[in-house]
């Protein structure tokens, strides 16, 4: 684990690291002087606060203090903070994706590109920290995982004047490949490390002014494996999709399996997901009723492919027959999407009769281009496009908003609390969300409905070795969700919830099927197509949360059933989405010496079942319908230990220890799929250290 660091190639990160550090030795303060002070002039947790531009947005305008607790510390793997109802490539920050549909942040357009979304933030988002009691703030969160894996999270802020203060965002991670008999060389799959956000935020001393800006710089590096494959003839897989999951769990030990596609050499799909993102944000308050502010926001986002394919490789990731040559032209791709965001609105709070409004105009100026380089010259399909050379100039266009959000806040009167919010956009057919809630002490409703813009590289119909020249329609979707929440005794806490799903128009990716010749093929192929549906679909989810405190003991237990309750046959979910979802943690929490210190130990166990799971496609780098496959259908079993003294938090965590006890002959809880020929983590064992430093 530790000779990551050590390695010559990756030396510079333990520079890096170091070079952090460094702001510690300018802190004026010595540790004893701290002490030494008065209980009220202790600088500690409660004496930093931050807040990001959102919240100033919308008139959340308290700072809030920085968190300390150590509540599931242990959970830094994106799906494990999803509660499992994520679906990625089996090994943290890779492609990922949403299992129950969610709708979608953005109405107006996208470039079709999201599976690395989870991996970053917004610039609205970003923490602004204020300490009017000290002159910086600093922290560093490392989780040192399995085969040299690592996530990474820091932070240095300094109060450069009573109202004007700055810092340093740091984060990434890495992510190497946990079946090491796959490649030789380097087991690097994904490199995100690292990124930064540098900010700054002023207000005058009577607060008639505050501006924030901040400049992000976000890169995404994945090498695709395609997963795995055995070893023997793909013609010994078993028809029967049950069966072939069953068949495969029983080779996940490291002899009977290898990569699809290798990570060095001529046989490589790489893709380059670069982000910079420039932000500015400022306000004039003239009065708790009226503020009026502009925002602007310049990103721009590149994603870079990398596709060289030969010999039998070539067939998996392209439709081409075994009577062509098995070989592919190496091709460079590039998607870039800028887009120049300008806002300005009207906000407030009229404290007469507790609304808080917000009405606001934005300006939207969109650039989409994509090239390809290395021309095809032979076309030997319809999917192989003989002009891909030729770079296309792509679009641009203007996008037009007015949207609105108003809260009525009756909490202090009544518990009650009404929240309206919505946009409308002049582009095309006119795009827009709408959403209404209310919400009391045990009751919560929300209803939405939307509709957004077909992405880019689905309206322009083609990406590398795939072709689809069809017209869509924009997609609409309503949503109702509610949830109750009680205590039924002191001890026992409970939130039953439910969400009703209407799509109109729904456009997916699902498997392509070709002709006779390539269909016998078909088994191993990551080739996708899009399509759409134009009779509404029905999606159904309900469970909620049941949690169980008794003195030191803890269960928390959630649980959904997800169901296509739709009138369609055949129903595109049925059986691709698992019927249920289950995520429980089992654990000992105490907090003595006064809660200067605090521990917790457990075991988180998750299972869901045995169902369909999207297949992946590492061209287009998109999830797709399949029904070849069915991954999950065992449990995942985590043992934990979280411990805090002070201002340090230490957590150790030993992954799928069921697999320990697995029958290897029959496959039961041994290794499991997360997706199509796709892994799940091995058991391992991760450290992770979250350190404070206030002044």
């Amino acid at each position: 684990m530790y000779t990551m660091l050590a390695n010559p190639t990756r030396r510079w990160y333990s520079y890096l690291l170091l070079i952090l550090a460094l702001p510690f030795k300018s802190f004026a303060a010595k540790p004893e002087d701290i002490f030494e002070q008065p209980t009220e002039d202790k600088v500690k947790a409660n004496t930093t606060f931050f807040i990001t531009p959102r919240d100033i947005k919308y008139n959340r305008n308290q700072y809030k203090p920085i968190e300390v607790s150590l509540a599931k510390m242990d959970r830094f793997m994106v799906v494990e903070q999803h509660n499992y109802l994520l679906q990625n490539l089996g090994n943290n920050w890779t492609a990922t994706q949403y299992i129950p549909y969610r709708l979608p942040q953005r109405i107006g357009a996208t470039d079709g590109i999201s599976v690395y979304d989870f991996n970053f933030h917004q610039p609205q988002d970003i923490r602004y920290y204020c300490m009017p009691k000290s002159k910086a703030y600093t922290y560093f969160n490392v989780v040192l995982a399995n085969i040299g894996s690592f996530v990474f999270d820091g932070c240095y802020s300094q109060r450069l004047l009573d109202n004007w203060f700055a810092g340093i965002n740091l984060y990434g991670a890495m992510t190497e490949n946990e079946w090491p008999q796959m490649h030789k060389e380097d087991k690097k799959i994904v490199d995100a490390f690292p990124q930064f956000d540098i900010f700054t935020h002023f207000h005058l001393l009577d607060s008639a002014y505050y501006a924030c800006t901040s400049y992000s710089i976000m890169n995404y590096r994945t090498k695709e494996t395609g997963g795995v494959q055995l070893n023997k003839k793909e013609e010994s897989y078993p028809a029967d999709p049950l069966n072939r999951c069953r068949y495969f769990r029983k080779f996940l030990d490291e002899k009977g399996i290898q990569a699809r596609i290798s990570l060095n050499g001529e046989n490589q799909v790489q893709h380059d997901d670069k982000r910079r993102h420039f932000y500015f944000f400022h306000q004039y308050h003239f009065s708790a009723g009226i503020q009026c502010y502009h925002e602007f926001s310049y990103s721009c986002k590149n994603n870079k492919s990398n596709i060289a394919c030969k010999e039998e490789n070539a067939r998996f990731i392209a439709p081409i027959s075994k009577s062509t040559e098995d070989h592919l032209p190496a091709i460079e791709s590039k998607v870039l999407l800028n887009v120049r965001h300008n806002e300005i609105g009207v906000k407030g709070r009229i404290a007469s009769i507790d609304v808080d409004y917000n009405v606001h105009a934005r300006l939207e100026n969109i650039h989409f281009e994509q090239d390809f380089s290395n021309p095809l010259e032979k076309a030997t399909t319809p999917f192989l496009l003989a002009d891909v050379g030729k770079k296309n100039k792509g679009n641009k266009e203007d996008e037009f908003y007015l949207g609105g959000h108003l809260q009525w806040d009756l909490t202090q009167r009544m518990r009650h609390q009404f929240q309206l919010e919505g946009e409308y956009g002049w582009a095309g057919a006119g795009y827009y969300t709408l959403m209404l809630a209310y919400q009391n002490r045990f009751f919560k409703l929300v209803c939405d409905t939307l509709k957004h813009k077909v992405p880019y590289l689905v309206q322009h119909g083609y990406f590398p070795y795939r072709h689809w020249p069809k017209t869509y329609k924009a997609p609409a979707t309503q949503q109702l969700a509610a949830a109750f929440t009680c205590k039924l005794l002191p001890w026992v806490r409970v939130e039953p919830m439910v969400t009703l799903q209407r799509m109109h128009n729904l456009i997916y990716y699902k498997e392509w099927i070709g002709d006779n010749e390539i269909k016998k093929d078909s088994d191993v192929h990551c080739i996708s197509v899009p399509s759409q549906v134009a009779d509404p679909i029905d999606l159904c989810s309900y469970g909620g949360h049941l949690d169980v405190s008794f003195s030191y003991f803890h269960i928390d237990n959630t649980l959904f059933f997800l169901k296509d309750i739709s009138n369609l046959k055949p129903k595109i979910y049925k059986g691709r989405m698992p019927w249920y979802s289950y995520t429980g943690r089992y654990y000992f929490a105490h907090q003595p010496y006064e809660k200067k210190m605090a521990i917790e130990i457990g075991i988180n166990v998750h299972k869901k079942a045995l169902h369909y799971a999207d297949g992946y496609d590492i061209i287009a780098q998109r999830f797709y319908k399949q029904q070849r496959f069915a991954v999950q259908g065992c449990p995942i079993v985590d043992f934990f230990v979280n411990y805090r003294l002070s201002n340090i938090k230490i957590s150790i965590k030993f992954s799928c220890i069921n697999d320990y006890f697995g029958d290897e002959k029959g496959g039961k809880g041994k290794s499991y799929f997360a997706t199509p020929f796709y892994p799940g983590q091995k058991p391992a064992a991760d450290i992770g250290v979250h350190w404070s430093f206030f002044d």
